[in-house]
């Protein structure tokens, strides 16, 4: 896959996981008058589904909103969090690869080597011979 393909993948899933995390954060400060703070840590806490329940939604719209976020949210966050990671192991395997590739290469001429001695020992040993 292209290179720059990948990185502006990773640039979009950063700003999608970016953007559901503002979006709670904004809905929790502003409709449950809660703390920046702690509508940051509510956010992070839903949607990495951890929920300690320290804090929780406080009336039926915030409970609603709550569950389409996270039913929303988590999938979306786990689907940008495998395209990050596909980025970083793909660009694992591509190293890999390359080191790879040139230990083969390494050993070819290694091989070729050994063999052109080989021939030459040979023609020396045929005129030794004569």
């Amino acid at each position: 896959m292209n290179k720059k393909k990948l990185n502006l993948e990773i640039l979009v899933a950063f700003a999608i996981v970016l953007l559901i995390l503002l979006e709670g954060t904004l809905f929790y400060r502003l409709y449950d008058n809660l703390s920046w703070i702690d509508s940051f840590y509510f956010t992070t806490m839903t949607v990495v589904t951890v929920g300690l329940g320290d804090i929780a939604p406080a009336d039926p719209v915030s409970r609603l909103f709550t569950s389409i976020y996270a039913l929303v949210s988590i999938p979306t966050i786990l689907f940008c969090l495998g395209l990050i990671i596909k980025r970083f192991l793909t660009h694992e395997i591509d190293h890999i690869e390359n080191k790879v590739e040139k230990i083969i290469n390494t050993e070819k001429e290694i091989l070729d080597s050994e063999e052109k001695i080989l021939t030459e020992e040979k023609k020396i040993d045929d005129l030794k011979k004569q």
